[in-house]
Parts: structure tokens; C-alpha cells; sequence
């Protein structure tokens, strides 16, 4: 096989530094916009839904379950890496790592008799959040010039989720680039068809999530959720049912890796 030329080989390199800022876009939207939502949404409506209603304030559960409320979701969104098999998308984990590492190691000590790693730990990394609910504009400004708390949530909502959603999306494409899916005359080779079947079963469940969080928000009049979640949806229902499809169209074979 001819090597690849130099001018190719530049153009791919050029699609994998856009894909990579694609992919840590794609974390920092998730973090900004659908983590808090995503809080919202799971304690004013599922939690009572459950019959398990919280006492705890909007940003106090926010900053309570930061770790969950960004993992999870950029965990699932990752996997759809498994279609596009981008391998940048793999290292999309190292900006918001390196941006906390600087934020933690440059975070001052309190005082001269406190010592700066457990307070830049507790800073970055600690929970025991207690942020009171707010009734107006005027007391949530107040909150947000007072509470130590409320100063320290935001902080990781900030630094921290986007480094816990960075280390999912990539673990995330990290399996996703191990999925081999090719299609060779009249069958279908995986390397691992339990796994992708599993996938594919996984883009279905978020695509139904994505569409009970589109009802949801259009009950609530929020028509750009209304637009991101039933986008999502289709996208999700549609990678996820034609996966499924040429599964059972073709019966999947492990592909033979000791020749």
C-alpha cells in the first residue's frame, strides 16, 4: 500500500484539530446549558414524579450533584463517537484538566496557618453545599455577593463539571473507537456485536429521554430546549433503530483477528 502524500496526510491533520474543538465544544455546551437544566428538570419534576421531593434549594442541589449531573450526559452524548469513530474526540478531557489543574494549583491559601491544598481541594472537589432558595432577582444577587457557597458551587460549575464531562465524552469515544462496524458484500463484521448492540440500544434510551424532556420543556414554554431535545431525539432514534436494523438484517460474526 502507497504511503500516504504530505498533502493528505496535512488535510486529515486539519480535520482532526476541527473535529477535536468540535468535540470540546460540544462538552462545554453540554455543561453550560444542559447541566443546569438537566438539575432543574430532575428536582422539579422526577424527583416528585418518584415520590422523593427535595428540600434542597436550585443551586444547592445543582452544586450537590454537580459530578452525576455532568458525567453522565456527556458520557452518553461520547458514545455517539461510536458512529463517526473520531479519534480526537479521545482527548477532548486533556483542556479542561490542564485549565483546573492551573485553577488548583494557583488557588491561594486562606491564611498563613492554613495550608493551600486542602483549601484549593475543598474549593474545587468538596460538596456540603448549603445555598438558600431565593424568592427575587434582589436575593439571588445577595446570595451570590454573601454565601461562600454559592461562590464556591459556581467555581465548579466552572472548573470542575467541565473536567468531569471532558473525562466522560472521552471515555466515552474511547469505547466508541473500539466498536468496529463494516459491512463486507452481505454480512455485517463487528469485532464486538455485544457491545454494539448494546450501544445501539443506548442511543434509543437517550433518544426516549431526550423526547420526554422535549414534552416536558414544551409544557414549560421553553421552545429552544423544545428544538435541542427533539433534534437530539430524531438523531439518537434514528443511529440508534438503523444500527439495530442491520443487526438483525445481517446476524452479526465476530471477525476473525488472529490471521
Amino acid at each position: 500500500m502507497d504511503a500516504p502524500k504530505p498533502g493528505t496526510r496535512l488535510s486529515q491533520g486539519g480535520w482532526q484539530i476541527f473535529w477535536f474543538f468540535i468535540h470540546l465544544a460540544a462538552v462545554y455546551v453540554l455543561v453550560e446549558f444542559f447541566t443546569p437544566w438537566l438539575a432543574g428538570w430532575t428536582r422539579g419534576s422526577l424527583l416528585p414524579l418518584l415520590h422523593h421531593p427535595t428540600s434542597s434549594g436550585r443551586f444547592e442541589f445543582l452544586f450537590s450533584h454537580i459530578l452525576a449531573l455532568s458525567f453522565i450526559p456527556a458520557f452518553l452524548s461520547g458514545l455517539v463517537n461510536a458512529r463517526f469513530r473520531h479519534k480526537t474526540a479521545q482527548f477532548v478531557w486533556l483542556v479542561p484538566t490542564a485549565i483546573l489543574a492551573y485553577k488548583f494549583a494557583t488557588f491561594p491559601a486562606p491564611s498563613v496557618l492554613e495550608s493551600q491544598l486542602p483549601a484549593a481541594f475543598h474549593q474545587y472537589f468538596g460538596s456540603g453545599f448549603l445555598v438558600p432558595e431565593f424568592r427575587s432577582w434582589r436575593q439571588l444577587f445577595s446570595i451570590a455577593a454573601s454565601d461562600s457557597d454559592m461562590t464556591r458551587g459556581m467555581a465548579q460549575l466552572r472548573w470542575t463539571a467541565p473536567f468531569y464531562a471532558g473525562v466522560g465524552y472521552s471515555s466515552a469515544a474511547w469505547i466508541g473507537c473500539r466498536i468496529e462496524l463494516s459491512r463486507d458484500g452481505e454480512s455485517l463484521t463487528l469485532r464486538q456485536p455485544i457491545g454494539h448492540t448494546i450501544l445501539s440500544l443506548l442511543f434509543v434510551a437517550v433518544g426516549l429521554f431526550c423526547l420526554v424532556a422535549c414534552v416536558h420543556s414544551f409544557r414549560s414554554g421553553n421552545w429552544i430546549f423544545v428544538l435541542i431535545f427533539s433534534l437530539a431525539a430524531l438523531f439518537c432514534m434514528v443511529l440508534g433503530v438503523e444500527d439495530l436494523r442491520e443487526v438483525l438484517r445481517f446476524g452479526p460474526k465476530y471477525e476473525d483477528t488472529h490471521e
